[in-house]
């Protein structure tokens, strides 16, 4: 008997082991982008369907339209709009829009993080994923809330993920995720004597 018979595995194993390997890394990113867009998409649904039922009348008319009918209520009846929001600022999450540099950036360089975000936020706070906190500081000047950040030395991969999170007084929160672009550089390992 033959040594070589015995630990010879058949070609197919390698094949389909080669295929699925494949598989999984095509399916991966897919299968993210996917789930990203989605959520997205049902957040426009949403913002349009909103959009469509609070414009009842032309805008820029001033005149109401020929054949409509005009009812008056009683203002006891008519209900302010300070009312609605105020009670509605405390159990909605904030609303914010985080950005970083458009540019590719280098490992070790700094970047400056800029968000906007709704009248009720109270905190800003960016998150790497090593867990590395950084609070955003506003300028009420440009009203933003910026925040430095130092892009890691031995970051891999081609882009860095860095959580944005808007918090409320109420404690409600929102967080948005920016995408920094990294310099494919091979960062040389120091060699000691």
């Amino acid at each position: 008997m033959n040594a070589t018979e015995n630990t010879h595995q058949p070609e197919g194993t390698n094949t389909n082991r080669r295929f699925f390997l494949t598989s999984a890394l095509i399916a991966a990113p897919l299968l993210i982008a996917l789930v990203a867009l989605g959520c997205g998409e049902e957040k426009e649904k949403a913002t349009a369907n909103l959009a469509t039922t609070d414009t009842a009348a032309p805008v820029g008319t001033g005149a109401p339209l020929a054949g409509a009918a005009t009812t008056v209520q009683p203002a006891s009846a008519v209900a302010t709009p300070r009312d609605d929001d105020s009670a509605t600022d405390q159990t909605l999450p904030p609303d914010i829009v985080a950005a970083g540099p458009e540019s590719i950036v280098a490992p070790g360089s700094v970047v400056t993080v800029a968000a906007t975000g709704s009248t009720d936020v109270t905190s800003v706070l960016l998150t790497d994923r090593a867990g590395q906190k950084t609070p955003f500081t506003y300028d009420s000047e440009s009203n933003l809330w910026k925040a430095s950040y130092r892009v890691p030395i031995r970051s891999t991969g081609s882009k860095l993920a860095l959580a944005v999170t808007a918090t409320t007084e109420a404690n409600r929160w929102k967080r948005v995720w920016v995408f920094l672009r990294l310099k494919d550089e091979v960062v040389p390992t120091p060699t000691w004597a």
